[in-house]
C-alpha cells in the first residue's frame, strides 16, 4: 500500500509563490462555480496571468 501526503497551502502562500514565478492573480474563487472564497470553501481556485518579461538590458551595438 502506498501512502501519500497532501500538503495544503494558504491563499497568501499561493499568491506569493505565483508572484515569485512572474504571475499576477486576477481572480480567486472558493469552488468551481466561481463562488466567493470563504473560510469553509471546499477549494481555492485561482485565475492568474503571466506578467510580460521585462526588456533585457543588453548593450546596443554601435552603428
Amino acid at each position: 500500500m502506498v501512502h501519500e501526503t497532501l500538503r495544503y497551502r494558504s491563499l497568501a502562500t499561493l499568491v506569493e509563490s505565483l508572484g515569485q514565478a512572474g504571475f499576477v492573480v486576477a481572480e480567486v474563487w472558493g469552488d468551481w462555480d466561481r463562488e466567493e472564497l470563504a473560510e469553509d470553501s471546499p477549494e481555492i481556485i485561482i485565475l492568474a496571468q503571466k506578467l510580460p518579461d521585462p526588456p533585457s538590458e543588453e548593450p546596443q551595438a554601435a552603428e
